[in-house]
């Protein structure tokens, strides 16, 4: 398991240091991949191995269209690692999040049958027209389970209604709290 992990540690930051000599402004890095605005698209260059096939066809099924709050992305391969790419439009970071905006991106997911799992304030965004844009496309994205998608829904009121810090719940089920 150590060897593992290294050997995925090495293969990050291979691909941390690779990304730095593509085109493009960084615009961010997590577990899965480094994203950059080039030209008129965000690009997501996931990490090799990255998502596996079968996940890469079936965000491509779903996220093929239009969506209110999900971006429509196109899929490539490019130097052996899985891409994602988007139209670019700038955005802000996210203040707050209504009630009516977690009730209308909560029914999207249920129309598209999914749930977003990596709910956090960072991971969404503020279009220049006001609209909200959940931004981590990737491998959080998982066909609709109730479990998870009650989870989501919680987490999301949290950090809107309640106004909760991304890293709040976290700290929580470690049993440290902060009021």
């Amino acid at each position: 398991a150590y060897a593992a992990a290294r050997s995925s540690l090495a293969r990050t930051v291979s691909a941390w240091l690779e990304s730095r000599s593509l085109p493009g402004d960084l615009l961010g890095y997590g577990r899965e991949g480094v994203v950059k605005k080039t030209g008129d698209y965000v690009i997501k260059r996931f990490y090799n191995g990255k998502p596996a096939q079968h996940k890469v066809d079936w965000l491509r099924a779903v996220l093929s269209d239009q969506s209110v709050f999900l971006p429509c992305t196109d899929w490539f391969r490019e130097a052996g690692v899985w891409c994602c790419r988007y139209p670019y439009e700038p955005t802000t970071e996210v203040g707050s999040i209504s009630e009516a905006e977690c009730r209308e991106f909560l029914l999207e997911c249920l129309r598209k049958n999914i749930v977003c799992l990596n709910i956090k304030s960072r991971n969404f965004r503020r279009t220049a027209q006001g609209a909200l844009l959940f931004i981590d496309v990737g491998e959080d994205i998982i066909p609709m389970e109730v479990d998870c998608f009650v989870d989501s829904a919680a987490r999301l009121y949290c950090i809107s209604k309640l106004g909760w810090h991304d890293d709040e719940l976290r700290r929580r089920r470690n049993g440290v709290s902060t009021a």
